[in-house]
């Protein structure tokens, strides 16, 4: 039988579009946010890995996540949009989706749409140059601690 890990690296190798999916259930399953911690580790590893020239404002925006989800939908929309790139940036894409995962977490909307949104940023950070250079070790390194964590 195949682990999850398994079946993400393989899918990750193949560049199958969803390769994350099964990682991200098994850590939601594991623990209700956990998914959403692994994401916020992917996203630090890679921006101190790959040093992007945007990494401070990046880096605040990570440090911002922790406090953020009780706005207005309204008001979380907007910070969704100023973070969206206005040419593709897969840190601020991945950064914009846990955003709005940060607010369906703080309002107790924890299902598909959460979870595709944590999907979507992994998804991201996987397609970048410097992760696939890697075979997405980084990605699949930190799921293993999460999870040797949590046992």
């Amino acid at each position: 039988m195949t682990t999850p890990l398994a079946q993400a690296k393989a899918e990750y190798a193949e560049r199958t579009d969803f390769w994350p999916a099964g990682l991200v259930m098994a850590l939601e399953t594991a623990a209700p946010r956990l998914g959403f911690v692994w994401v916020i580790e992917c996203v630090e590893a890679l921006v101190d890995l790959l040093q992007p020239e945007n990494r401070d404002q990046l880096q605040q925006w990570i440090d911002q996540l922790e406090a953020f989800g009780g706005e207005t939908e309204e008001a979380a929309e907007e910070t969704v949009r100023q973070i969206w790139p206005p040419t593709h940036d897969p840190f601020r894409i991945a950064l914009a989706n846990l955003f709005a995962a940060a607010w369906k977490l703080s309002h107790d909307i924890s299902g598909g749409a959460y979870r595709t949104l944590l999907i979507n940023a992994l998804r991201e950070l996987g397609a970048m140059p410097g992760c696939r250079a890697l075979g997405g070790a980084p990605i699949f390194d930190l799921f293993e601690q999460l999870e040797g964590r949590r046992r």
